[in-house]
């Protein structure tokens, strides 16, 4: 099975997450912090990583730059369209500003980054 890697500053669901996918067979790494988190990727791979981004220390954005493509689900309470587009690595200019919820935006992925396009309806 897989050999994830938990990133959850809450106890009670870092606990949970860790029990549920070990009673499934994978191999969990919990930690509660980012620091942690940098520390286990310097030293071991993973298959995926569950990944909260509101962290102490370092932040999940953080975590996920070091990462090095390792798959990773984002845990969160954040569901802004800049969070969206800030854990999906999008890069857009900073006079950009995101308002527009009523538009489509599709991401297209173009080598390391993608390019953001709006549509209107």
């Amino acid at each position: 099975m897989a050999k994830i890697l938990i990133v959850e500053d809450e106890l009670s669901i870092n606990r949970l997450i860790q029990k549920i996918l070990q009673l499934v067979g994978h191999t969990c790494t919990a930690v509660m912090d980012g620091d942690a988190a940098i520390h286990k990727l310097d030293f071991n791979s993973y298959d995926l990583i569950l990944l909260d981004i509101m962290l102490p220390g370092v932040d999940g954005y953080r975590v996920f730059q070091e990462s090095r493509g390792t798959p990773t689900i984002f845990l969160t309470a954040r569901s802004g369209l800049t969070d969206r587009l800030k854990g999906l690595g999008v890069i857009y200019p900073a006079s950009y500003k995101i308002t527009a919820l009523s538009a489509e935006v599709y991401f297209t992925r173009t080598s390391h980054s993608f390019l953001v396009t709006e549509t209107k309806q």
